[in-house]
């Protein structure tokens, strides 16, 4: 017998159920898209002992978190750099010696290890709250890193450009057959 609503003198026929999905229902990645940010960054070391020459300096860039908000995602991360250099220490004339004290330098070498944090804000049109953002690339652009010594060698101050590469991505249902 088939069911009858009346409502007011009308006639609704039933319901009918939903149709089955097309398929088995499996979660997979959208690509919302992809993003990036330059910052320029200007640490300062201070070199103790200070410093005679730079030898070389490791860097790189740890991202801590990307948070996905409407069209941007935010970036924390944080510059951990290395720096290996040879120390000053002067050795004064020795009597009788046939050197000059300006001659001779002596001193060890030492490194100072130091982080930077620092944040960008990276523009990607449809992300949105509760989407992922996945990191592709961290790192220091190394043709635009310029180091200046300071102070007889005491401070060491650096300009670089950090480059951060995102990918947004959301979570879909999709169904297969």
């Amino acid at each position: 017998m088939e069911a009858k609503r009346e409502t007011e003198g009308q006639y609704f026929p039933p319901i009918p159920p939903p149709p089955p999905p097309p398929g088995i229902p499996v979660q997979v990645k959208q690509i919302i898209g992809v993003g990036r940010c330059e910052e320029l960054l200007t640490p300062r070391i201070t070199l103790f002992p200070p410093a005679i020459e730079i030898k070389d300096i490791h860097m790189r860039v740890e991202v801590e978190e990307a948070l996905v908000c409407t069209d941007h995602v935010i970036v924390n991360a944080i510059l951990h750099k290395n720096v290996n250099y040879k120390a000053k220490k002067v050795i004064p004339k020795i009597g009788g010696s046939k050197i000059r004290a300006e001659d001779v330098r002596c001193g060890d070498v030492r490194f100072c290890r130091a982080s930077f944090p620092f944040s960008c804000l990276i523009k990607v049109p449809g992300a949105r709250k509760g989407d992922r953002a996945e990191v592709l690339e961290a790192g220091v652009l190394d043709d635009c890193a310029f180091e200046f010594l300071e102070r007889e060698g005491l401070v060491l101050r650096e300009k670089i450009v950090v480059v951060v590469v995102v990918k947004v991505v959301r979570e879909v249902e999709r169904f297969i057959k």
